[in-house]
């Protein structure tokens, strides 16, 4: 069994307002991710839960505590939380992202990572609670950077080429 995990727990500092809560094809932007997962045990990790209380019964949300801002945290405190071993995290950004890309990369077995034209997409990953001392370690060394968490974790690439046949413009990936 997979849980999906949406980290939802970014400033939006690039964007300059709460990119998560703003409109996109009618809905908020982040209704489409939790579209997108409605076929799976899904949580979404948030700093702030009273802004997505209207998703409550559409997916569990898990309070990230850190002080600090980071991708690492939502990753630590979704592996923490998971009633399952194997957790899918996906960015709460990626409105276009395809149910049958959710679907294939569940199927991956962990650490795997999502990679699209040679560029990493650390945020598109799968992970597994044995990772979790890892993970752990790594934050506790003070080590943000996704990407070196992963080469960390030795994750296996995930080329878009194996999700292609589902989103042949590669914009489930498009935050």
């Amino acid at each position: 069994m997979t849980t999906i995990c949406i980290l939802a727990g970014g400033r939006s500092s690039r964007f300059k307002e709460d990119k998560l809560t703003c409109p996109f094809a009618g809905r908020m932007l982040v209704e489409h991710v939790v579209d997108a997962t409605a076929c799976f045990n899904t949580m979404m990790v948030v700093k702030y839960p009273d802004k997505f209380r209207h998703l409550r019964g559409r997916v569990e949300l898990v309070f990230e505590s850190f002080s600090g801002y980071s991708p690492v945290y939502g990753i630590l405190t979704g592996l923490r939380n998971a009633p399952t071993d194997k957790v899918v995290f996906l960015p709460a950004d990626a409105p276009l992202l395809r149910r049958e890309v959710v679907k294939v990369l569940a199927t991956q077995h962990p650490p795997a990572v999502v990679v699209v034209g040679g560029k990493l997409q650390p945020l598109f990953t799968v992970l597994s609670k044995f990772n979790l001392p890892e993970v752990e370690g790594f934050v506790k060394s003070g080590k943000h950077r996704l990407s070196t968490l992963h080469r960390h974790l030795r994750s296996k690439p995930v080329y878009f080429e194996f999700f292609s046949v589902f989103d042949v413009g590669c914009v489930s990936f498009t935050n």
